[in-house]
């Protein structure tokens, strides 16, 4: 797992922004690792185009 950015986005939210797909049993493991419940998870993804946006501008 290559983690690009790690943030604490409101009050008990995380934000991971990661390179590989396949991470969720990663998140849970580092999780279970610092006592850390974890309700649920959401993937984000961005368009190539809003990806090219945000370099861009």
């Amino acid at each position: 797992m290559e983690l690009f950015k790690l943030k604490n986005s409101h009050d008990n939210t995380w934000l991971f922004e990661i390179k590989a797909d396949a991470v969720r049993n990663n998140i849970f493991q580092f999780a279970m690792q610092q006592d850390i419940v974890v309700l649920t998870m959401q993937k984000e993804t961005q368009s190539l185009e809003a990806v090219f946006k945000k370099l861009t501008t």
